[in-house]
């Protein structure tokens, strides 16, 4: 790709997309042009006929490989947005998903109805990227977040991204199994997006998915559902004082199994399986009286 114009470079580009596969090749050809440029779609149009640099045309040679080998953009590009925001991501952890943003929006509306302007401890259980704790926090900068993950790899990530975001003295960064590091403390708010996938089904999913996105974010045991069970198990030990708001991101096709988990904790009420974009069963969101 030395010495070709940015047109010369998205064409043959795109056409090698295309023939490894990737359904969106003329998209993601010109997606990794904009980024490598640093410009935006409108601008990136006038610059046409340019000429790529050397350097230019090495790293979108090396991207454009690496894509063809089904490589998630994100990891390329090593970063993903959320909420409106860049966060850094690797192989390390999930790539931030769009439904997740709406997990988020249900935490922080069904927490402002409930506990209003009060600072409340929420708990995060397999933070990742850290999006979902970063978020909450720099959107609620009164509350106390504290985020969980097993993974010191993700951990360090996700304290990365929260220097990034001004919120790395605020929020609490714990190496644990679920809640076990948080098992003798009192919480207002449990919020998780756990691995939920069937073990079985791995195998299955796109190579995207399969090949680079961490197992041990992805595999929820033998039915997808044992996450879920550990964490219910933990909440129903844990010391218990007012309210406390459950919320789970799920598989489309676990909201009654979730749903029965959270109401057989004690004093559960309000338990509902709500829908994502797509109208697919997304969420479960539950209220537990204590005390």
């Amino acid at each position: 790709m030395h010495n070709n114009t940015i047109r010369e470079a998205f064409h043959q580009a795109s056409s090698f997309l295309k023939q490894k596969g990737i359904a969106d090749g003329l998209f993601e050809a010109e997606w990794m042009l904009r980024e490598l440029l640093a410009v935006d779609r409108a601008s990136f149009f006038l610059m046409w006929d340019k000429t790529l640099t050397e350097e230019q045309a090495k790293k979108y040679y090396q991207w454009i490989q690496r894509r063809g080998d089904h490589e998630p953009l994100q990891y390329i590009f090593g970063k993903a947005d959320f909420y409106g925001r860049p966060f850094h991501v690797t192989p390390d952890v999930l790539i931030p998903r769009p439904e997740t943003e709406l997990l988020v929006e249900h935490v922080l509306h069904k927490a402002d109805v409930l506990y209003r302007d009060r600072p409340i401890r929420v708990v995060e259980v397999g933070t990742g990227s850290g999006c979902i704790a970063i978020t909450l926090q720099l959107e609620r900068p009164h509350w106390s977040v504290t985020t969980i993950d097993l993974s010191a790899d993700a951990l360090q990530i996700a304290k990365d991204n929260a220097k990034r975001h001004g919120v790395e003295d605020k929020i609490t960064f714990l190496q644990g199994s679920f809640l076990e590091p948080v098992r003798v403390e009192t919480v207002d708010v449990i919020v998780s997006n756990p691995p939920y996938i069937p073990s079985e089904v791995i195998g299955t999913l796109d190579q995207e998915v399969q090949h680079y996105e961490p197992h041990l974010a992805l595999d929820g045991g033998e039915d997808g559902i044992y996450p879920y069970r550990q964490i219910i198990s933990q909440i129903a030990q844990m010391p218990a004082r007012g309210k406390r708001l459950i919320a789970f991101e799920i598989g489309d096709e676990q909201g009654e199994q979730v749903a029965n988990l959270v109401q057989q904790l004690p004093k559960s009420r309000e338990v509902e399986v709500l829908q994502d974009m797509s109208g697919r069963d997304r969420y479960v969101i539950g209220l537990v009286e204590r005390g």
